[in-house]
């Protein structure tokens, strides 16, 4: 018979709610911060494919991906749940902001979805 184990992640035994949380794409932890960019490259328009694939793994490592690719729904203006979309939507347009050539940023500087960015 198999026992009741509780998952670990970093070194930390975390229970099923904690889990959750850490799976779940509106999750933001209390160290993440919009002002900061989260690759050590700018998209410059030359070097796409490498900042493509760096941004990419930034975005997988905080589950965000779904904000860029589109999957996640957006919700309307008066659901509950736009807060919470639209705060996590802001994380990452803004992380996307903070990793583009001035030139570029100029161009999406007034885009606010970052699956149309």
């Amino acid at each position: 018979m198999a026992e009741n184990v509780e998952p670990i992640v970093n070194n930390v035994v975390v229970n099923n709610a904690t889990l959750t949380n850490l799976l779940n794409p509106y999750y933001t932890h209390p160290n993440e911060n919009p002002g900061v960019a989260i690759v050590a490259q700018v998209l410059n328009g030359r070097n796409y494919h490498s900042w493509s694939r760096a941004m990419l793994l930034a975005l997988k490592t905080k589950k965000k991906v779904k904000f860029v690719d589109g999957s996640l729904p957006h919700f309307a203006l008066n659901d509950p749940n736009f807060t919470l979309w639209d705060h996590c939507n802001t994380f990452v347009v803004s992380w996307l902001h903070h990793s583009l050539d001035l030139e570029i940023l100029q161009t999406i500087m007034w885009m606010e979805n970052a699956s149309d960015i």
